[in-house]
Formats: C-alpha cells, sequence, structure tokens
C-alpha cells in the first residue's frame, strides 16, 4: 500500500487527474486540501489495512460490508471515500482486479451506490 499525503506525479494518471478536480495547491498537504490521505492499495493483503485507513466505518477492526460516502471509478481504479471529518476524509483508491477479487468490497460498492 502507498500513502500520498501530497499530489505527486507518480500516482497513476487517472488519480493524478481525478484528484486535480479538488486540489487548488499541488504543493499543499491532501490533509488539508481533501480532509484526508490518499491510499493506493496494491495487494489483497493491503485490504486488511482498511480499519485503520477507514477507522469511522471499521471501528469493530474487521472487514465487513459497509456504506462509503462515495464510490466510484476511476480508470482502472475503484474510489472508496469516508467523509470522516469536517473537511473530508481519507481516500483509498483499489486496483479494479484486487476489488473483483473481494465480494465484501464489491458488496460494499453496490451499497454506496445505490443512495
Amino acid at each position: 500500500m502507498i500513502k500520498f499525503e501530497c499530489l505527486r506525479a507518480e500516482m497513476p494518471r487517472a488519480i493524478y487527474d481525478h484528484l486535480l478536480d479538488f486540489v487548488e495547491d499541488k504543493d499543499i498537504s491532501l490533509k488539508e486540501e481533501i480532509g484526508g490521505d490518499v491510499y493506493i492499495i496494491e495487494t489483497d493483503e493491503d485490504l486488511l489495512k482498511f480499519p485503520e485507513i477507514f477507522p469511522s466505518i471499521y471501528a469493530q477492526n474487521v472487514l465487513t460490508v459497509e456504506r462509503f460516502d462515495s464510490a466510484q471509478v476511476v480508470g482502472d481504479y475503484i474510489e472508496l471515500f469516508d467523509a470522516s471529518n469536517n473537511a473530508g476524509g481519507n481516500a483509498a483508491y483499489v486496483p479494479k482486479e484486487i476489488f473483483d477479487r473481494n465480494q465484501i468490497l464489491k458488496e460494499s460498492y453496490e451499497l454506496t451506490i445505490e443512495v
């Protein structure tokens, strides 16, 4: 898992371009711009860290089907976002191939977008 605290050119292009819609100054921290950090998931094992990334959703420290504040497709990734504070919150980008193997995330995505 990679944690980005600022917008960086080494991010996957689709994520970088997507975040440009929300970030006014590329040199300011993402916490200041979107209210949290950006995490790019790299392995299935990284999903076990979701309770750390989204503590307000996974209070029991277990990955279960839950509703996020936002879920959408961004290039070859699924973005999951939790507005856990007044300024925004953390976002995780899960590669589609990892997302497609995880039934809990697929059900969470469906629950989120049906709102």
